[in-house]
């Protein structure tokens, strides 16, 4: 019983030894957790007091902001209501003047009315006049190149024209030789047969007729010559339907573009205008050979032109450039505009050596009226 007891009391003193030990552990880390939160809530407090002292500043500014802007207020009203007190004051002393700026805007009002009518009269005739340059510029600008290369080949053609006249007069001296000889010998022969003149006289005539016709055959070869070598460079150009030509009579028209004009089908005028009879046509047609629309709608109008009797490609170009695009639109022409029109192009441009008189042009018009339309109307518009 003894032992038992002893052994409760060691176990109680053990107990008591270790709760004494972690009450003593537990006390000393409370004191530091107390101390740890004594010194943030120190610094929280300081923290505190400095945002309180800040925002007491701030609300002493927006005392000092609110009175200012009290007084401000006070100023706008006053300046206002004197403001208010002046715009009266001019109001009483504009109604005393409002019927002479009436009368006087009225006045103003007529006149304004009559310069903008004159003005409108002017800008309409300006924008005619202006209409047609400013149409036909991109073209000049466009044909200013081919008209030098166009110019050069002519150059050329002249050489050889010059050359083969210089032939030409080489053959005429030569002939005319020729001829004196035929003269002479005729005259000695005539002394030599005046003994006979009965039976002499025939053979005389018939040598000389001979000698003559000698010499007409020759001249006549050589001017032969000359006119098949123009036939010849003319036969490409023309066909014989009069209203349907060579694509390549349109001088606008380069020998590259005629290439491709060709492997499309498209040879003659005729059948430009069917490849080409309105907008959407034009528009395809001038993509297939890159193109601006605007240009093969020139050579469509010149090919439409050139179907009028008594035009050709020169003439069809120059009223191409004057703003007639189609057949229909020649037909339906002023004769004295369209005459005044071809001289200004013809004074720019210079594609021909005189400018169609009224009697031409009137012709052409009344030609053209009696021609089917092959473009539609509205191709004008590109």
């Amino acid at each position: 019983m003894s032992y038992l007891l002893s052994q409760i009391w060691i176990c109680l003193l053990l107990t008591a030894l270790v709760a004494g030990l972690a009450g003593w552990l537990l006390a000393s880390g409370g004191k530091r957790k107390i101390k740890q939160l004594e010194e943030k809530w120190r610094t929280d407090l300081a923290r505190a007091e400095n945002e309180r002292d800040y925002y007491a500043g701030e609300v002493k500014n927006l005392s000092a902001i609110a009175e200012e802007r009290e007084e401000m207020e006070e100023r706008f009203v006053a300046e206002k209501q004197s403001l208010e007190n002046e715009l009266d004051a001019l109001q009483k002393g504009m109604k005393f003047s409002v019927d002479n700026s009436k009368q006087q805007e009225e006045k103003l009002t007529q006149k304004a009315q009559n310069l903008e009518e004159k003005n409108t009269s002017l800008t309409a005739k300006v924008e005619e006049e202006q209409q047609v340059f400013s149409q036909r510029i991109a073209e000049l600008e466009a044909s200013a190149e081919l008209s030098k290369t166009q110019s050069e080949d002519y150059d050329q053609k002249i050489l050889a024209l010059q050359s083969e006249l210089e032939e030409a007069h080489i053959k005429l001296a030569d002939t005319t030789n020729r001829l004196t000889e035929a003269e002479t010998s005729l005259d000695v022969a005539k002394s030599n047969l005046s003994v006979e003149p009965s039976n002499s006289g025939s053979s005389i005539s018939s040598m000389a007729s001979g000698i003559a016709a000698a010499g007409s055959a020759v001249v006549a070869s050589s001017l032969l010559e000359s006119d098949a070598d123009d036939i010849g460079d003319n036969e490409s150009l023309i066909d014989v339907n009069e209203e349907d030509y060579s694509i390549d009579v349109i001088e606008a028209i380069e020998e590259t573009d005629s290439k491709r004009l060709n492997k499309l089908g498209i040879k003659t005028t005729v059948e430009l205008l069917q490849k080409a009879s309105g907008k959407e046509e034009i528009s395809l047609l001038a993509k297939s050979l890159g193109k601006e629309s605007w240009v093969v709608r020139s050579w469509a109008s010149v090919a439409d032109l050139l179907r009028v009797q008594s035009v050709d490609a020169v003439d069809a170009e120059l009223l191409e450039l004057a703003g007639i695009a189609t057949v229909q639109s020649l037909s339906r022409a002023n004769v004295d505009k369209l005459v005044e029109s071809t001289k200004v192009i013809h004074r720019h441009v210079g594609k021909t050596t005189a400018a169609p008189n009224a009697q031409s042009v009137a012709i052409w018009i009344q030609n053209a009226a009696k021609l089917e339309p092959m473009l539609e109307t509205n191709v004008d518009k590109i």
